[in-house]
């Protein structure tokens, strides 16, 4: 970009052209007071208090706001002349002119004591005598520096009582300034718009829609209005009197798989919150969502398990120590592997574990057990992108970066309520937006995005396949498609082209409900990158944003799906679709353009890179291979079975049929996440041993024989690699409750117990042949080491390398830098594969019996199986139940109201929920999430599984849906166990 060079106090200095005085400033270390400026905010100069004076100004006598002029060649400024300071004081007074005079005398730099010190309870009175924002008040740094000490005018007070109606945010009006940075946050960098002004003169405050309280409004609830408000009128409510941390610690949030980089302030041992100050940073700058923000009360709950549990011959838990509880775990795991063989036992692991803990989980089953039969949550999401995408390009993962989405021309979003699952994605394409890329969403429901988007495919739920189809046919009945691309770098294009023969844009509009002129301009916008001329309209409703652009940064199209396309029975052909339409449109291998699988939990992608998987090595090296078997063999020093493993869903099947005799299961919770939950209690109550190992008594740890208490994210180190291949270190801020121990150790613990060795491989070493024979690991950076002498794709990602930043992979040797883009000069194979797949409907149909389609999904405010979020009062308190959408239309046939108690029935279960009437669902189809215990969705869900993946169907269920009255509510209640009972 060019520069010019301008002298600022005396000082040249050399800026962007199109920077403002005050960004030429800043950057080059001169300080100018300001209070409503905030990088990445427009201009607003609200405060006038960067007031500067400039040499031959325009408006002679005048003096400019420097965050609103923009610099020239050879300007000179000067930002302390006598007749800036005095105009700066002057507009300083006015602005405290109406201030808590308080905020003046604020004790300095006496720090705010601990809540239990403070001489006046807050709750209790109307103020506190020291403010909490204390020593970080932006107001009280600017009086410091321009040296008002005391009021000289006094204007109209501005009292108002607190405000604690939001359960993470506490409103003090009287010290607002109404500098506009809450407000122009909340709808420039949120796209929100949730807060505005009201009222004129003195009587303007900010506020909400007819001043509704926040819970009651589109709030998400992310605390952005917090973290750039300048004084103490916004502040967190949970940690505001508990006292400033002593120390932060950076690592990564364990919620979605966006990745986000997150710091622990800690006060001692205690965590007083959750914070980001990086605004560079590549994965979520300084942004959070609620649950990153403010959902971490789970970490020091008094619901953690602190010790191991073991089950008495009556069925209730006791204590143990954690020797009886290890020897007990390692001597039936060798009684049932003597007896029936080490096919006859199962390790589940989770995604939410580190990289360095799901190795060695796979590491323990296959050189410990003897079995390949290890899994992780991938079988009920990733699963399908694993098969499609190595098919289709040599490996699968998101080909791009999460900020390469914002560079996108034109972004394709289906299958995806991003919003609500990976908010910080859903922001990046927000400002794509906002920079003129368009924007196309495919859901069956309106889901937020919709409000931004050119065109909303309301496709019919299960048809994605015939749309995609639609789709490439309209690019290659158009000649839109990439001939040079396509020619050079794929093949199967010929048989493809004849297959979709059987999709017209006219079928594919009758299968899908998609009008066809809607699925034609879809097709065009993709297949240029957003800059075909005839569409260059605003969007549907432009939502809260403004200036919107005419054109993204670049002409690529970025895809994203997320589990709405791969929860289905035919996942596998709907993401080989999207690779097809990824290579036919050439948006592979260069900036803003890619396919993104968006991983539902923190570390799925590196649970699958770690070889948590039946038929695959870390590193997706095949068992198969003899060379690749062999290679691990030698390092790990025991033979490794050969015969194929089970998946998740089919050692649910043999633990059934008494197939399989014992389940070690690390951090997952299949009675709440697996389909047809009747189903998965009848199979884990068939075990003769189940071993849970989590930091809560889940639903399937009260089915366990012994339950051994695990460290959660904050008390252990490691790494996760997030869902665009994005190795970060996870890092130690507080010790275990009690006596739990990381997955690590007890890993390794079990791993060397006499009852459990095996006999090593007879096969004379090299010297430089690798030994990973032991099991005596003293912290994880050990681990990371074995892994980078197995892996290849991290073989240059040391802790070293990470303490700064994360790497994406493949990073294959120390002087590598990581890999943003995939495929930028070549597949993983020959060539890209195209492959031709055919629509089938959905299994489950609707009938007179269940005449509803369910779909399900998560809410914005709690996380899979809300063993976390339900630990957060504040989450709670936002959305306390679970309910079932259902369109007004469909209600009012019902004779159900809003609000109203619902029986939902299926073929395998039933549920009581609360319905919500709204038109965001179509007519009969019915939505509810999957995040509450007491109205459990995969009650309701089957287990059809996808012929190639294994995947259920997990978002198409045929339901019916009934009313219930109050008699049979209140029965129902009565039968209910009460805490005792359940206890």
């Amino acid at each position: 970009m060019a520069t010019v060079t301008l002298t600022i106090d005396g000082k040249r200095v050399e800026t962007p052209e199109d920077s403002t005085v005050l960004e030429a400033a800043l950057t080059n270390g001169i300080y100018i007071p300001h209070l409503c400026y905030l990088e990445r905010l427009r201009p607003y100069a609200g405060c006038r208090l960067c007031l500067v004076e400039i040499e031959g100004y325009r408006k002679k006598g005048k003096l400019p706001t420097s965050c609103t002029e923009p610099v020239r060649e050879g300007m000179v400024v000067w930002t302390n002349t006598p007749k800036v300071i005095q105009r700066r004081r002057d507009v300083l007074e006015l602005l405290l002119s109406d201030h808590p005079a308080r905020c003046l005398t604020c004790p300095r730099p006496v720090r705010c004591p601990p809540f239990s010190a403070c001489q006046r309870d807050p709750v209790v009175t109307d103020r506190c005598v020291i403010c909490a924002k204390n020593e970080r008040c932006e107001l009280q740094e600017v009086c410091d520096y321009v040296g008002v000490y005391q009021q000289r005018f006094y204007g109209v007070r501005k009292e108002f009582p607190l405000e604690r109606t939001n359960p993470f945010i506490e409103r003090d009006w009287s010290k607002c300034i109404s500098c506009g940075r809450c407000v122009r946050a909340c709808v420039e960098i949120r796209g929100v718009g949730a807060i505005e002004f009201a009222y004129r003169g003195k009587s303007m405050t900010i506020t909400t829609p007819f001043e509704d309280e926040m819970k009651d409004t589109n709030c998400e609830f992310c605390g952005q209005c917090v973290t750039v408000c300048p004084t103490g009128a916004l502040m967190e409510r949970v940690n505001k009197y508990v006292g400033y941390p002593d120390h932060t610690v950076p690592t990564i949030c364990t919620y979605c798989g966006v990745g986000c980089n997150i710091r622990i302030d800690l006060l001692g041992t205690q965590i007083v919150g959750i914070s980001t100050r990086d605004p560079q940073n590549p994965v979520n700058r300084d942004n959070l969502c609620v649950k990153g923000h403010f959902a971490y009360d789970f970490i020091q709950s008094s619901a953690r398990l602190t010790t191991p549990l073991i089950r008495r011959p009556s069925g209730a838990p006791r204590k143990a120590k954690w020797d009886e509880a290890l020897n007990l775990v390692a001597s039936r795991l060798a009684d049932i592997r003597a007896k029936h063989g080490p096919e006859a036992i199962g390790i589940v692991t989770s995604a939410k574990c580190t990289n360095e803990e799901i190795y060695l989980s796979q590491k323990f089953a296959r050189a410990v057990i003897g079995t390949n039969s290890v899994d992780q949550c991938a079988q009920l999401c990733h699963t399908p992108t694993l098969e499609a995408l190595t098919r289709a390009f040599g490996s699968a993962a998101m080909t791009t970066s999460i900020q390469q989405v914002e560079k996108a021309g034109c972004i394709f979003v289906i299958g995806s309520n991003t919003t609500e699952t990976h908010p910080i994605v859903a922001l990046r394409i927000k400002w794509a937006v906002q920079k003129g890329a368009k924007l196309i969403v495919a859901n069956p429901r309106e889901i937020d995005l919709c409000r931004f988007a050119h065109i909303w495919l309301r496709l019919n739920p299960g048809t994605d396949v015939a749309l995609i189809n639609g789709l490439l046919r309209v690019i290659l009945d158009e000649e839109l498609w990439d001939a040079q691309f396509v020619g050079e770098r794929c093949s199967g294009f010929y048989p493809l082209a004849m297959a979709l023969q059987q999709y017209p844009v006219e079928k594919a509009a009758e299968i899908t409900g998609v009008p066809a002129e809607d699925m034609v301009m879809a097709a065009r916008l993709i297949a240029t990158g957003g800059r075909d001329e005839r569409y260059m309209m605003p969007p549907v409703y432009y939502g809260p944003l403004a200036e919107v652009g005419t054109h993204g940064d670049t002409d690529g199209t970025c895809i994203l799906y997320g589990t709405g396309l791969t929860h289905n029975y035919h996942a596998n052909e709907a993401v080989q679709a999207l690779a097809d339409l990824a290579l036919v449109t050439g948006s592979l291998g260069r900036e803003g353009a890619g396919l993104c699988p968006l991983a539902g939990q923190n570390n799925v992608q590196g649970a699958c890179d770690m070889g948590a998987l039946p038929n695959q090595l870390p590193g997706y090296q095949s068992p198969a291979d003899l060379a690749m078997r062999q290679k691990f063999e030698d390092a790990w020093g025991v033979p490794l079975p050969t015969k194929p493993g089970l998946n998740l869903l089919e050692m649910l099947e043999e633990a059934k049929e008494r197939n399989l005799k014992a389940l070690y299961i690390i951090g997952a919770n299949p009675m709440l996440s697996a389909p047809d939950l009747t189903h998965v209690r009848e199979s884990l109550e068939s075990l003769e041993f189940l071993v849970v190992q989590d930091i809560f008594y889940s639903e399937t740890a009260q089915l366990a024989d012994v339950v051994l208490p695990a460290a959660s994210f904050a008390e252990t180190d490691g790494t996760f690699t997030n869902t665009e291949r994005r190795v970060q270190r996870v890092r130690a801020a507080v010790p275990a409750p009690g006596e739990a121990r990381t997955d690590w150790q007890i890993l390794s613990a079990l791993a060397q117990h006499p009852r459990l060795r095996r006999e090593t491989v007879a096969r004379p070493k090299l010297p430089t042949q690798l030994d990973f024979s032991g099991w005596d690991y003293t912290h994880p950076a050990a681990i990371m080491s074995e892994i980078n002498r197995l892996v290849p794709q991290y073989g240059g990602i040391t802790y070293d390398r990470l303490e700064s930043e994360g790497l994406q992979w493949p990073c294959p040797h120390l002087n590598h830098p990581g890999t943003e883009i995939l495929y930028t000069e070549g597949f993983d194979q020959d060539k890209g594969q195209l492959v031709a797949v055919d629509y089938a409907p959905p299994l489950e149909q609707a009938d007179k019996e269940y005449p509803l389609i369910l779909t399900t999904g998560r809410i914005l405010f709690h996380y899979h199986t809300g063993r976390m979020t339900m630990r957060s009062m504040g989450l709670v308190k936002i959305r306390p139940e679970g309910f079932i959408e259902i369109h007004p239309d469909d209600a009012a046939a019902l004779s159900i109201a809003d609000g109203d108690t619902v029986r939902v029935t299926s073929r395998r279960g039933n549920v009581l929920i609360r319905a919500k009437t709204t038109d965001h669902s179509p007519p009969g189809l019915v939505f509810m999430s999957f995040h509450y215990s007491e109205s459990a969705v995969n009650l309701l869900t089957g287990r059809s599984p996808d012929p190639t993946t294994r995947m259920p169907d997990l978002k198409y269920c045929a339901v019916r849906v009934e009313r219930v009255n109050e008699n049979e509510l209140g029965r129902a209640e009565q039968r209910k166990p009460t805490k005792k009972q359940s206890k």
